[in-house]
């Protein structure tokens, strides 16, 4: 009875925020108690070579099922083996497929499914003329007053990683163009000519007067890029799809989506909840962009003029109508990008009942908010273990699944915490979950668990990225810690509506103006410092695109509403070029009372080619209005041109926390300003920038939930203002579960300042105009008085996979890697000890801590036989108030460390093990992926471990 009544209302709190109703706080308890699948953590499950057989399928989401995990992501990837292989989408791997959703189904998880072998779309079933396809160019130089005749220059092309079966030579001519030459990399602009009519259809050839002066000749060409899908190996190879055709997307959505509706589309939308895409990693061929049949026609009746003589302007300078042009060509690859591939795509998992979940960034045409919009599951990724807020892509797709839809944004995460894979431990796991969360994540699908058929790690058998969140790590049988925390922290914040005051004006259109070849770089906007600016100093933001500005944006009393969000203050990161439809809604805004800042530079050219002297005569005369003074209207423009947009290339690789960079005189101006118009929504004591200590905060109906956190490696003790009145407080804390109320809170005005003392890397959830004060779960209890150091010998115990059984007296704690005999120990040791506690010195009335000091990484504790606790995040504290008694006491820690030190040891790739070389062979991998796969390992003879083991000291503490 008690559980159907659990179930009934999770139902109820499940139905309410599905017709989007705010829940009650009583809801709120619920679903923080007793999370549902979705918030609890997934993963990225690969399948090498879908080598797992049914039992190990069952055996590994039993495994992720009891650890905590609420679902899985099918990635079928590079054959490990020399047999025992299945091909995607045979009848065997097919039944696997089946099986796995069953077992889901079994087990109350999610199962998503990549829609596709790797990733990019693609397949060998693929034809021909549905292939990845790019434009290029080729050249050469003639001089004036003679006659051309003969073969057009065509483009060398080279094969590649990315493009190993790319053709020699193109496919179709395009256009021929020439102009006179006017510089380096600089063509007269005024004598562009299309010479395209003029080419014999039959040999190919160009017969042409050549005029006076130095002439560039270029031939533009269709061709195929021979890009096969990332992490597969197989034969025949998995050919990317034209991204920008919608007839072919429309066919391969066909082909690969039904045989999956045919084989689980009973459990479309149910248990299998997704198919999805990763970050677009479409490489055109160097010197070339996407392409495709239809793009050149395609573009004139978008922008309403041939694009055919103006194509040099691409990949040469010729005049001022060079960024115009580039900028209407990524308009419409923007628009073509989300017709054939975005509306394609998720019209045929809308009709089959299932949601189309993309990671709608950096390689593929369209603009990031806008493509997070049309995504019914929108996805993220870039890690960041430290206080790091990021702009693009992690805010730029939240805000576009704001903006355009309430949705819920997920995150590939944990890709990059250490260079080493094996090293991360759930500490490490919960930084960057924070870090996340911060961003507006509410969705984690782990990077990731590797479907090996083998109990224990093997480096040369398994995926080159990552952390191996999985049964090979040592920790694994504690991940349910780390996950209870994972699933109470996105369900919280999953709920209402983030609020923030800020808009940052995406600077596409000034991107899109300046380059047209991006190649293989990731396509980011570079906001610089401005997101770190504005979190450390307590505001929070969105990013705002050209589509919202013009076609949803509602300006009332100096405010900005869009999807019923609102916002304050709209700031302009050197935004150069701007379309003057949106230039319109900014000077409409500031007429209303808005503010816009804009920083660096101002507004100085309209985009695109058509009517652009009227354009950019009316867009500097509103510019001139909106940054001028005028007392009489309501609203302000501000300009700072000091201030400074860093350019340093985008970079998600791991990088070391560090203190905030000081306030520059710009950046306190923009702040002044800012404050000018809305308080801080968080504030220091002092109004002191932050180094790391920073929050989220979303409205849940009448509640304000503030989620706080301690992004950096100190701890602070300070007070914090909050930009709500209230009350009542609690503090929720997502490891424990537990909800304590807040009494030293102090009302001023409309906010509400409260002292707080946070550890590193800490965070708790403060919930303002809760309907009752209470506390609930369990809380660790103050200790500030050191009772007792534990000095006495430790016997220690070590015994792991390839670590012959050591045992040894320790007198002093130490590291494991200060000594050669565990320096290589992966697993979990125990310690044990024998203590007398002083009958004088022992109240039962007191609480008692035992504080375990430096620990590396992770530790259990039983004090008299009686099971304590498990911590894992600094300061590694255990209440052991229920077992510590006078007298004698036996003490057991079992710590866990991580699994690089073993990995370290290594000389060469452990072999297959004896009972599986039968089913799949005993060589190596079969790969040849060199970027992926380093011979030996990147691992290997790691010099640089991490401290492991218990290293203290060991205090039992309790308060005065």
């Amino acid at each position: 009875m008690k559980q159907l009544s659990l179930l009934l209302s999770l139902i109820t709190v499940s139905l309410a925020l599905s017709a989007g109703n705010a829940p009650s706080f009583a809801d709120l308890k619920t679903g923080w108690e007793h999370p549902s699948r979705s918030y609890k953590s997934h993963t990225r499950w690969w399948w090498p070579g879908n080598a797992v057989n049914k039992a190990e399928i069952t055996w590994q989401l039993e495994q992720m099922a009891e650890q905590g995990f609420g679902g899985v992501e099918i990635m079928s990837a590079w054959r490990m083996y020399e047999k025992g292989n299945t091909d995607y989408l045979s009848e065997e791997f097919l039944e696997k497929m089946k099986h796995a959703v069953a077992e889901g189904k079994r087990l109350d998880m999610d199962v998503a499914i990549t829609f596709s072998p790797g990733w990019s779309f693609g397949g060998p079933w693929v034809k021909k003329e549905d292939q990845s396809k790019v434009l290029l160019m080729a050249s050469q130089v003639l001089d004036g007053g003679t006659d051309f005749t003969g073969k057009l220059p065509v483009p060398e092309i080279e094969a590649n990683q990315h493009s190993v079966h790319a053709s020699k030579t193109p496919e179709k001519l395009e256009a021929v163009v020439a102009a006179r030459v006017a510089g380096k990399n600089k063509l007269d602009g005024e004598t562009l000519v299309d010479l395209t009519g003029m080419v014999d259809q039959t040999t190919g050839a160009l017969n042409w007067n050549v005029p006076a002066g130095k002439w560039r000749l270029m031939s533009f060409w269709l061709a195929y890029t021979g890009q096969t899908c990332q992490a597969q190996n197989e034969d025949p190879p998995s050919m990317v799809i034209d991204h920008m055709d919608k007839g072919a997307v429309e066919r391969y959505c066909n082909y690969l989506g039904n045989i999956f509706y045919e084989l689980v589309g009973e459990d479309f939308g149910t248990t299998v909840d997704s198919f999805f895409c990763d970050s677009f990693e479409i490489h055109p061929l160097p010197g070339s962009l996407l392409w495709s049949w239809e793009t050149t026609a395609g573009f004139k009746d978008h922008a309403g003029y041939d694009l055919t003589p103006y194509l040099p302007a691409i990949w040469f300078d010729i005049g001022p109508d060079t960024g115009r042009i580039r900028y209407d060509l990524q308009n419409y690859l923007h628009e073509q990008g989300l017709d054939a591939l975005y509306e394609t795509y998720g019209d045929w998992c809308r009709q089959h009942n299932i949601q189309d979940r993309i990671q709608p960034h950096y390689r593929f045409t369209p603009e990031i908010v806008q493509s997070a919009g049309s995504i019914s599951r929108p996805e993220t990724e870039v890690t960041t273990a430290r206080f790091e807020p990021v702009a693009d892509p992690r805010k730029a797709t939240v805000s576009g699944a704001a903006f355009y839809g309430d949705k819920f944004v997920s995150a590939e995460s944990y890709t990059f915490i250490h260079p080493a894979r094996y090293r991360t431990d759930l500490m490490d796991l919960k930084i960057a979950t924070d870090a996340f969360l911060r961003d507006g994540i509410s969705q984690f699908y782990n990077h990731g668990y590797f479907a090996s058929p083998e109990k224990h790690v093997a480096p040369g058998r398994d995926m080159p990225w990552a952390n191996r969140i999985s049964h090979w790590n040592t920790w694994w049988e504690h991940y349910n810690h780390f996950a209870d925390y994972v699933a109470r922290s996105c369900y919280l914040l999953r709920q209402g509506d983030l609020v923030a005051d800020v808009l940052i004006y995406s600077p596409q259109a000034t991107a899109w103006s300046e380059n047209a070849l991006w190649g293989t770089n990731r396509r980011v906007m570079r906001y610089g410092n401005l997101a770190k600016t504005l979190v450390a100093n307590g505001y929070d933001f969105d990013i705002l695109n050209d589509d919202l500005m013009q076609n949803q944006a509602i300006f009332k009393n100096g405010r900005i509403t869009i999807n019923g969000l609102t916002r304050r203050v709209i700031i302009l990161p050197e935004a150069t070029v701007f379309p003057i439809e949106s230039m319109r809604q900014i000077e409409a805004f500031v007429e209303d009372g808005g503010t816009v800042i804009a920083l660096g530079k101002l507004p100085a050219r309209a985009a695109g080619l058509n009517d652009f002297k009227n354009k950019d005569k009316e867009l500097n005369q509103i510019v001139k209005r909106v940054f001028s003074m005028n007392p009489g209207r309501k609203g302000k423009g501000i300009f700072i041109p000091g201030y400074e947009i860093d350019r340093k290339p985008f970079n998600p690789q791991r990088k070391p926390p560090e203190p905030t960079a000081p306030l520059t005189v710009d950046q306190r101006t923009l702040l002044k300003e800012l404050n000018s118009v809305v308080v801080r929504d968080f504030a220091l004591a002092g109004n002191l920038q932050s180094d790391g200590l920073t929050h989220i905060h979303k409205k849940i109906g009448k509640l304000d939930v503030y989620f706080v956190t301690n992004l950096q490696p100190k701890a602070i003790s300070t007070e914090v203002t909050f930009r709500v009145e209230s009350k009542t407080v609690q503090r929720w804390d997502a490891i424990t579960g537990s909800r304590t109320a807040v009494t030293n809170f102090q009302p001023k005005g409309s906010r509400t300042s409260i002292p707080v003392d946070f550890e590193p890397w800490e965070s708790a959830f403060f919930v303002f105009g809760a309907d009752d004060s209470f506390i609930s779960g369990e809380v660790m209890p103050e200790a500030t008085e050191t009772v007792l150091v534990l000095s006495s010998p430790w016997e220690l115990v070590m015994e792991g996979y390839r670590f012959d059984k050591l045992e040894k007296n320790v007198p002093a704690l130490y590291s494991w890697t200060l000594d050669a005999d565990t320096r290589n120990f992966s697993g979990t040791a125990v310690y044990q000890t024998r203590f007398d506690f002083p009958a004088g010195a022992f109240n039962k009335d007191k609480p008692y801590i035992l504080d375990l000091g430096k620990l590396g990484n992770m530790a259990e504790v039983e004090l008299n036989g009686i099971p304590c606790g498990f911590a894992w995040m600094a300061p590694y504290k255990i209440d052991v108030g229920k077992a510590l008694k006078p007298g004698r006491n036996e003490l057991i820690i079992k710590v866990t460390n991580t699994l690089i030190n073993y990995v370290a040891s290594l000389d060469e790739v452990p072999p297959v093990p004896e009972e599986l070389k039968d089913r799949f062979g005993g060589t190596n991998p079969l790969l040849s992926h060199e970027r992926a796969y380093r011979n030996p390992p990147r691992e290997f003879k790691t010099s640089d471990l991490p401290p492991s083991g218990l290293m203290g000291p060991v205090m039992i503490m309790t308060s005065n």
